[in-house]
């Protein structure tokens, strides 16, 4: 890559190139076109004498270029991959752009057909009349706002300088050549668009021409020839005038591309460069901050280091004192062991002869604990035999009263029966005669005997 100062000239250049026709439509300043010519004659001079000047400093710093190639070749490279994918990734979004766009032509198509076989003849002049101030409009507005951008431009590329001049020391230089081969491919890239665009523009006039030319033919049989003629040529002219001033915003629209284009890769290669330059201060930044940080470190261990050596001979001092005192403790400890050991033997063999009595005692208390639990088995067989016989005594008491209740109620009913007989040969001794009495004796004196039996 050239130096900055040969983007800005160019810059400048390509600006001035779309700035000056877009002027001229629109009416400009009051300057005719040989101001002007004078003025791109002088723009061209001053950038012959900058050319000339970059020539020799770039002579003169010949041999530092070769030095920031070496160490910026792989930078180069990557920068120059990271490039070719950014512009794959625009040539894809525009062609998914271009795709949308005739979609959406196609479908205003269908649904201008429908309307137009709606409308009359005067909606539809009218309706022109209207598109043509407002396709008007639209181009003053995108050639005011192709004035202002390119303003803005200048105005940053002016920017752009001032920031270059405080960074010039940490540019990196390239050859002349690879710039000349950028440039070309992007102006092929940028034809290759154009024509594009152009052709696209032409399939779109035609078809609206078609359409036109068929609308006129469906009023051809009306009346008043003369008027529908006059009329078409107007039509025609207005519509050779649209395509005109549809051409030169296309025209406008490609240069205002390539130059936004143009300045949006300088903006990134400088911003790469900005960034490259403030990595490179931030690792010096960091390598500096590193080395302080281990100067402290090494100070830091070795006052440490001294601390430790005066605590180490301190120490020693104090284990040696503690170590005197420790071995007098040793000493009276030894002899109270001594003399604890001599009354523990004693204090066990007493432990060991009352142990030899408990343990006496505890076989006499198991030979007894064995004769209760002998004793307890056999009263344990007594009492099972006593609840077998009350059980069984429980049995034949419900039996035996079972069998009573079934004889009461079988005499109480033999009693009833006899009682029913008894009244029955009463009431006919009664008809008969006076031993009624004496029958009815007999019978109470039954009934008086039969609870004696049950009794």
């Amino acid at each position: 890559m050239d130096d900055p100062e040969m983007y800005r000239l160019e810059l400048r250049t390509g600006i001035m190139s779309v700035i000056n026709p877009v002027h001229l439509y629109v009416g400009g300043s009051g300057s005719s076109r040989e101001e002007e010519s004078e003025g791109e004659e002088e723009w061209m001079e001053e950038i012959s004498i900058g050319e000339d000047k970059e020539w020799e400093d770039s002579e003169e710093e010949g041999s530092g270029e070769e030095d920031w190639k070496e160490e910026e070749g792989s930078t180069g490279e990557e920068k120059e991959c990271m490039d070719e994918e950014e512009e794959e990734e625009e040539e894809k979004k525009k062609g998914s752009q271009e795709e949308e766009e005739e979609e959406e032509e196609e479908r205003e198509k269908k649904g201008s057909t429908e309307e137009e076989k709606e409308k009359s003849t005067g909606e539809r002049n009218e309706w022109e009349d209207e598109d043509e101030e407002l396709e008007n409009e639209k181009d003053g507005n995108m050639k005011k706002d192709v004035i202002r951008i390119a303003e803005e431009t200048l105005a940053m590329i002016e920017k752009m300088s001032k920031s270059d001049s405080e960074c010039d020391k940490y540019k990196i230089m390239s050859s002349n050549n690879e710039w000349r081969r950028m440039r070309r491919v992007r102006s092929d890239d940028e034809a290759v668009k154009s024509e594009r665009q152009e052709r696209k523009m032409m399939e779109k006039r035609e078809n609206s021409r078609n359409k036109r030319s068929e609308e006129e033919v469906m009023f051809m049989f009306k009346p008043r020839q003369e008027e529908t003629r006059y009329l078409q040529t107007e039509v025609r002219r207005l519509e050779d005038m649209l395509a005109s001033s549809r051409a030169e915003q296309d025209t406008v629209s490609v240069r205002y591309n390539a130059l936004s284009d143009h300045v949006a890769d300088e903006w990134q290669e400088y911003q790469k460069r900005l960034e490259y330059f403030n990595e490179v201060h931030r690792k010096q930044t960091t390598l500096i901050d590193r080395l302080a940080n281990k100067v402290r470190e090494y100070r830091g261990r070795c006052r440490e280091l001294e601390m430790r050596s005066t605590e180490t001979t301190r120490l020693r001092e104090t284990t040696e004192r503690d170590l005197e005192t420790l071995n007098m403790a040793l000493s009276t400890a030894e002899e109270r062991l001594r003399a604890s050991e001599a009354q523990h033997t004693f204090d066990l063999e007493t432990a060991l002869v009352k142990l030899e009595d408990e343990q006496t005692r505890c076989e006499a208390y198991e030979s007894q604990v064995s004769s209760m639990q002998e004793q307890v088995g056999r009263l344990e067989t007594t009492v099972a035999g006593l609840k077998d016989e009350r059980d069984k005594a429980q049995t034949a008491l419900k039996r035996l009263t079972d069998e009573v209740k079934a004889k009461e109620e079988q005499w109480a009913s033999e009693s009833q029966s006899l009682l029913k007989v008894v009244e029955v040969q009463c009431r006919g001794v009664s008809e008969y005669g006076p031993c009624g009495d004496s029958a009815g004796a007999v019978v109470a004196s039954g009934l008086t005997y039969m609870p004696t039996l049950t009794g």
